[in-house]
């Protein structure tokens, strides 16, 4: 191999190495944060009751002041099929035997009800937050007109899912997903990351039940192509310089005949 061929797989050499390195989409595994009584196991109620009660970790809110509930229920075969307490966990997404519900059940009157947690992390730069919640459909009553999938950042919403009722299969638990992703110097940026599970009804009369189960938050690293430094940008000039002067010396010189 000639010095000239060397000088210019050099060059093509360093050109690969750093466009690989410098261009390749950064990725990160997912990293869970703890959300408090994401599967609503606690308190352990009897099989097949349900009990009004509102989960540790999260504040309810009811617009109407007191028609809304918020209940745990461990359900029986009639609600879910094959959920006869702790013999068959909950179906489909779900995780364990019990569930939370917000439902109107007090009044059937039109309104919002919601559970919203305290502060689960702090939010920073080039990250995607994942809320995936599974949301049940009953065979005995119907979802509110809407559910929404709230993340708060400072307590305004700055992601959410609004499900409407027909989305949600019947007899089961299904998998929703509300996201967001900071940048670099992103003004959320510190602020206090917390999860609102939140159902809304327009209709008088009508009895909705909002059903949740495992709720699960993550955070990720944003997938974002590296902008080169100014130290890099001069090693992909010389190896696409190198290159090109091997090619140049190797060029076959054109003859003058005289």
């Amino acid at each position: 191999m000639d010095r000239n061929h060397k000088i210019g797989c050099l060059g093509c050499a360093l050109l690969l190495a750093l466009g690989t390195s410098l261009f390749a989409p950064e990725t990160a595994d997912a990293a869970p944060i703890v959300v408090p009584s994401f599967s609503f196991e606690a308190p352990d109620i009897l099989d097949q009751t349900n009990s009004n009660v509102t989960p540790a970790g999260w504040a309810f809110f009811d617009s109407t002041g007191v028609f809304g509930l918020v209940t745990i229920f461990d359900p029986s075969n009639a609600i879910y099929s094959n959920t006869t307490g702790l013999a068959l966990p909950l179906p489909g997404t779900a995780d364990g035997y019990q569930y939370v519900s917000l439902n109107n059940a007090a009044g059937q009157i039109a309104g919002n009800w919601s559970l919203t947690t305290g502060t689960l992390a702090t939010v920073i730069d080039d990250t995607t937050y994942t809320l995936t919640v599974a949301l049940g459909n009953s065979k005995t009553s119907n979802p509110f007109e809407f559910t929404h999938l709230d993340l708060l950042v400072n307590g305004a919403v700055v992601a959410t899912n609004q499900v409407g009722r027909a989305s949600i299969p019947d007899d089961t638990f299904t998998d929703f997903v509300a996201t967001f992703t900071t940048a670099t110097g992103d003004p959320l940026s510190g602020g206090d990351l917390a999860v609102r599970l939140r159902a809304s009804e327009s209709q008088l009369f009508v009895l909705g039940f909002s059903d949740y189960d495992n709720v699960r938050l993550d955070a990720s690293a944003a997938t974002n192509r590296a902008v080169p430094e100014p130290s890099s940008i001069l090693l992909l000039a010389l190896g696409g310089g190198l290159c090109w002067a091997a090619r140049r010396r190797r060029a076959p010189r054109s003859r003058v005949n005289t």
